[in-house]
């Protein structure tokens, strides 16, 4: 019936938002900004559906990729600016211009934690450099944490 399927649609809009979107870093949230507009707006189930499908297929693409952002992070108590690499929406790293901090982003507890790991340093610093795709390609060693990872987490890693 059209109100069984309205109520399984609202619940899966409820689920996007709140398991996948929340858990978005906010420059990834920004690059989904049109396909949660449109799934604020779905009124019809047709609506609905093509809204809920357009914003997982978008989040998929995403998932998929590696994001460079600047943001600004809470560290030990202290406000810092870094630019942040993040491997999907997984795991993250951070480094400050100067290099002197650097480090890990977790999601704990519905937010994303910066936590100090000077020994990434030269890590991070390489990840970067591959991304601007200057010097030779390389591995680089760069720790993924997947405690904690939900499986909303790496549904469509």
């Amino acid at each position: 019936s059209v109100a069984s399927l309205n109520a399984v649609l609202d619940k899966s809009y409820q689920e996007i938002i709140e398991l996948l979107h929340e858990r978005n870093p906010a420059g990834v949230k920004a690059l989904l900004k049109s396909q949660i507009k449109e799934l604020h707006e779905a009124k019809a189930i047709d609506e609905k559906i093509a809204s809920q499908r357009n914003y997982l297929v978008a989040l998929v693409d995403l998932q998929k990729q590696i994001h460079r952002f600047t943001e600004s992070l809470d560290v030990n108590g202290q406000k810092i600016q870094a630019t942040v690499i993040y491997l999907g929406t997984v795991n993250g790293y951070y480094i400050t211009a100067d290099q002197s901090a650097c480090g890990i982003l977790k999601y704990e507890a519905r937010a994303w934690k910066a936590v100090s790991e000077p020994k990434l340093r030269t890590s991070i610093t390489s990840a970067l450099t591959q991304m601007e795709r200057t010097g030779k390609p390389r591995l680089v060693d760069l720790l993924i944490d997947l405690q904690g990872v939900s499986k909303w987490d790496y549904l469509y890693a």
